[in-house]
């Protein structure tokens, strides 16, 4: 599975200077690649300024540190006791590569970094199919559960992967799941398959025998639900049962594997599961549904695989606008809004944009198109929030006062 992994650190101040607390990073915006890595990341946290620091000068100025494989970046944040003990910023648009370190900074006498008042490391992507806490390049056995990484007989294979027991049975697991839409091959074990509306889906699914005897009249079947959890134990969330005919693979001798190929058009539904555009689903391929084949391990760890998938309407998706900005071109999406979805989206060919500033004062009141950049470089520095037909999609920080420095 790929995820997004922030890991928090916290340091005490020494001084009286950094007698300031911070409530934690939270996740206001996140942007995803095809494999369902983060590439990017809008962090949103507050300062709790002590009532003891109101003789203090009436600005204190903060520096977020960002570290990745793209040099540093430092940005420059400012705090005006005016506004009260509480002040909530938000760190911009980061881009995130295998590993990114973010600080908070206070700056004492002209000094950046002076006291770190919090740390966060946000780790891109991490590769763990199974899901057992063991990294896929190290896992002895990755598409199977096996947390121990017990190998007995200390061939490298761990045990749940691995014949140890000599027999003549067979022993039956997904070898292998990809899908093939418009021309894109997804590959499951690396890569998160997106099903399209309307377009016409090739599975192909490899179900692999990884033990020495011979297994007759082997067969999976498809299941789908929203929840990693809901196959094969009993939860409150649906499971259907997708493409419901038995899908017969045939007969797969010791140590070797078969694929089973069909195509399907895939529209708002798989099976009775309602698909939305953002959001995790699971295809369960059970092998050897019926139990007709004795295996040397009849494990459902060994014989029931989720894969995650995700759903894409081409029809709605892709419509966004530009702010140019004094630092750079900043993307709105147009069509990621709650109080849409469900209206007819490809019949709304314009918008509306509406930006505040930091104290709720509206800045700009504009109708706007698909494809449009709108100019907002005369902006002040400070935070804005975007609003598209008055529902908020998003926050950027802008102006010369807080310039980038690469």
């Amino acid at each position: 599975m790929k995820k997004i992994t922030l890991i928090f650190a916290f340091f005490f101040a020494l001084n009286a200077y950094t007698q300031h607390t911070l409530s934690g990073f939270d996740i206001v915006e996140e942007t995803f690649d095809s494999n369902g890595c983060t590439t990017s990341i809008n962090l949103e946290f507050t300062l709790n300024h002590s009532a003891q620091m109101l003789s203090g000068p009436p600005t204190w100025i903060y520096t977020l540190w960002i570290e990745n494989g793209q040099g540093s970046t430092f940005i420059n944040v400012e705090y005006n006791y005016d506004n009260g003990y509480l002040s909530t910023h938000t760190t911009g648009n980061i881009l995130i590569t295998e590993s990114t370190e973010i600080k908070l900074l206070r700056d004492v006498g002209g000094r950046r970094g002076r006291g770190v008042i919090k740390s966060a490391i946000i780790i891109r992507c991490v590769n763990d199919i199974d899901e057992d806490g063991v990294l896929d390049d190290i896992d002895n056995c990755p598409n199977h559960s096996n947390p121990n990484q017990s190998d007995a007989d200390g061939d490298g294979i761990g045990d749940v992967c691995d014949d140890t027991d000599n027999s003549a049975l067979p022993n039956l697991t997904l070898g292998g799941f990809s899908v093939k839409v418009d021309g894109t091959t997804y590959n499951a074990a690396s890569q998160l398959p997106v099903f399209k509306k309307g377009a016409q889906h090739e599975f192909n699914i490899t179900i692999e025998n990884n033990d020495d005897g011979l297994a007759e009249n082997v067969s999976f079947r498809l299941f789908v639900s929203s929840s990693v959890n809901a196959y094969p134990n009993s939860t409150s969330t649906p499971v259907y049962q997708y493409h419901s005919n038995t899908n017969n693979v045939g007969d797969i001798n010791g140590n070797s594997e078969a694929t089973f190929t069909f195509n399907d058009y895939i529209y708002d539904w798989v099976s009775s599961l309602e698909l939305q555009e953002n959001t995790d689903y699971y295809m369960f391929v059970h092998v050897d549904y019926d139990e007709d084949i004795d295996e040397s391990n009849e494990n459902d760890s060994d014989n029931i695989i989720p894969i995650r998938f995700r759903w894409d309407d081409p029809a709605i998706a892709g419509r966004r606008v530009h702010l140019k900005t004094s630092n750079g071109l900043i993307e709105v999406p147009l069509d990621n809004n709650a109080d849409l979805i469900g209206l007819a989206k490809n019949a709304l060919s314009s918008f509306n944009l509406k930006i505040y500033n930091f104290y709720n004062i509206r800045v700009l009141n504009q109708n706007i198109q698909d494809g449009q950049t709108v100019d907002v470089s005369y902006l002040k520095g400070g935070i804005y929030i975007v609003h598209i037909n008055d529902v908020y999609v998003k926050k950027f920080i802008t102006g010369k006062e807080l310039l980038f420095i690469k």
